[in-house]
């Protein structure tokens, strides 16, 4: 392009697109003639020389960014990937649950029609119930991210079912944990005949909402149903869950792994629903509670304090904790526990208006079965005769009808509306 007739200015665009410009010394007519060639022509909107573009001015941190992607990459979405299962004890799980296809004998047949009719009769009359109600009334522990269930034996299903988001649930019983039981190495025979055993042993648990403690201490101490981790796994198995991994530890040494089966007291399992990445610590801890044992483990003591607000989960626990017997888990427990959902066979419940601001009750209450007569509660009879209890339409403790108690808050805060 030629400007003010001479070519006083030449231009053109290199390859990478910016202008290079040549000059040539004008005369002072000339020099006036450009002038007033560009007056003229910046007034007609024409562009006639495209400067390069002052560089973009960007804040020292978006330089930074701009630099960290340059060199590692754009930022990649976090990983929703589900951690792989444990495939051996997922097996199991799934045989003991009666959903496993790799078992097509008839008698696993049987068992597995007979345990999905068990679970969805324990759905229909107990646990759809339970979740409903804890939606309605207990919004809060919902949310609760550390369960601790005392005298719990081998059950998985309530607790799961009532804290669903949970990062973990401790379970502590008298039974010992045992050992999977190695059915593709067994005959129909036998594995038939453990699968009777196991139904029988969790039929107290889906019909009556709890373990028989007599009848445990003898059902998993057979040498093939050898303890609460079949029942655990069926339970578990039935909710849809698989198992990541499975560590055997003691409370007295938490983080290391104790592969013996008879020495380590605790098994640790970390499950996840099959299509999912959500994980959840589900413990058992065979352990006695009361002051006797844990006079002389304060391991186990330690173990219980070190979690953060847990919430105590109690059913079915033989009034225990009215014991003078079981005062240091009893008072262990009251001082870390941010919330306490229980039947009335869990802390009596002076203990629970010294401790909570809050005390709600739902169901009924007005005796307790013939062989704990003693250890009915007047003042928590009082409360059941205010006005306005609401009901809890399932059965999941001792008698016929059930009771609940809901206590949270420090005392002399005010409960929530």
């Amino acid at each position: 392009m030629r400007v003010g007739g001479g070519g006083s200015i030449i231009f053109w665009w290199s390859v990478s697109g910016r202008p290079h410009l040549r000059l040539r010394l004008l005369s002072l007519v000339d020099m006036l003639r450009l002038i007033l060639v560009l007056w003229f022509l910046s007034f007609s909107g024409v562009v006639v020389v495209s400067w390069p573009s002052r560089p973009e001015v960007t804040h020292p941190a978006s330089r930074a960014t701009s630099r960290v992607v340059a060199e590692t990459g754009p930022v990649s979405a976090p990983d929703t990937t589900p951690r792989a299962i444990d495939v051996a004890l997922t097996d199991y799980l799934t045989w003991v649950a009666g959903t496993s296809t790799a078992d097509s004998s008839e008698s696993y047949r049987r068992f597995a029609a007979a345990s999905a009719e068990a679970y969805a009769i324990l759905r229909q009359t107990k646990l759809d119930s339970l979740a409903a109600f804890r939606d309605l009334h207990l919004a809060a522990v919902r949310q609760a991210r550390t369960v601790l269930y005392p005298f719990a034996g081998g059950d998985a299903i309530y607790p799961t079912e009532l804290f669903p988001q949970a990062d973990t649930i401790i379970l502590f019983g008298l039974e010992p944990i045992g050992r999977v039981f190695d059915w593709r190495q067994r005959t129909i025979a036998e594995r038939a005949d453990f699968l009777s055993k196991l139904s029988t042993a969790v039929t107290s648990s889906n019909r009556a909402g709890f373990f028989f403690t007599l009848d445990m201490g003898t059902q998993f101490a057979d040498s093939t149903l050898d303890g609460v981790l079949h029942p655990l796994l069926m339970y578990l198995g039935w909710r849809g869950q698989v198992v990541v991994s499975a560590t055997r530890f003691d409370p007295q040494t938490p983080s290391i792994d104790r592969p013996g089966d008879r020495v380590a007291r605790g098994i640790r399992l970390v499950t996840r629903p099959a299509t999912a990445r959500r994980e959840t610590v589900v413990e058992y801890i065979r352990t006695d509670l009361s002051d006797v044992t844990l006079a002389r483990d304060s391991a186990l003591v330690a173990y219980l304090r070190q979690w953060h607000d847990p919430v105590v989960y109690l059913k079915a626990a033989s009034y225990l904790l009215h014991n003078a017997g079981f005062s240091v888990v009893r008072q262990t427990l009251l001082s870390e526990a941010t919330a306490v959902v229980q039947d009335d066979t869990g802390f009596p419940l002076t203990f629970l208006t010294e401790r909570f601001g809050s005390v709600q009750v739902f169901g009924w209450y007005d005796r307790t079965i013939e062989i704990f007569k003693d250890r009915f509660q007047p003042d928590l009879r009082a409360l059941y005769e205010r006005p306005g209890v609401p009901p809890l339409n399932l059965r999941m403790g001792y008698g016929g009808r059930p009771n609940l108690q809901y206590a949270t808050g420090p005392v002399g805060e005010a409960p929530d509306p």
